[in-house]
């Protein structure tokens, strides 16, 4: 079957940002011909999933990403702690990663405490809704020449082929990807075996936004 997501790593012949291209299977139409994902088309859909790595004034926090439809999930340090907010039909989970616990409120209740910039956060077609494209052009970094899809925010995506590497933010952060995925498994949306369920009160839940800007049109903004 044709492989619906990349797992690269490194490349010791290029440099170590940038992850190996080229370890897809084959199409079944034709056995002899690689199949390659297009990483751009995926990202650009209702439904991906994303692993990576952001870097900011040298500082590496892992990030993980999913959206199927409205549906998503945003998994990465903030502030120091491993954090992850997964979005349905109508509730939002905050889940501790390092105390195993999670939140759960209903889109209701935050309708209350939230302006409706900050609810349309809890979307998962925030994640694309501000990825206007500008141009697509050439850059050469990392010892390799690059195609780049500038977009109109300032944000730039790098491709090797049709492999995302990386995305530049304009406040100096890189993500790295690591893997895409057009698969995205339904357990990603749900808390993970495990997890004790707590209780919030409505004061500071607005707080929790912060959480998942950090990935508004899979940007990465910080």
């Amino acid at each position: 079957k044709p492989s619906q997501g990349q797992s690269n790593k490194p490349d010791s012949t290029v440099s170590t940002t940038v992850k190996q291209i080229g370890g897809a299977t084959n199409t079944p139409s034709n056995p002899d011909t690689p199949y390659v994902q297009d990483d751009a088309a995926v990202l650009a859909s209702t439904q991906y999933m994303f692993v990576g790595r952001i870097v900011k004034d040298g500082v590496v926090k892992p990030c993980k990403v999913a959206r199927s439809g409205s549906k998503m999930a945003v998994f990465t340090d903030f502030e120091g702690k491993q954090l992850g907010v997964v979005v349905t039909e109508d509730a939002v989970l905050m889940l501790s990663v390092d105390e195993k616990t999670y939140l759960e409120f209903t889109k209701e209740m935050m309708k209350e405490s939230m302006s409706d910039d900050e609810l349309a956060i809890f979307d998962g077609n925030a994640l694309n809704n501000a990825k206007v494209l500008k141009e697509t052009t050439t850059e050469k970094a990392d010892g390799v020449e690059y195609t780049v899809r500038v977009y109109t925010d300032g944000q730039k995506d790098y491709f090797i082929g049709k492999t995302i590497i990386k995305t530049a933010s304009t406040d100096g952060s890189v993500l790295y990807y690591d893997s895409v995925s057009a698969v995205v498994p339904s357990s990603v949306f749900a808390p993970p075996a495990g997890y004790k369920k707590t209780t919030l009160d409505e004061e500071g839940v607005s707080e929790f936004a912060d959480i998942v800007d950090v990935t508004e049109a899979h940007s990465h903004d910080e």
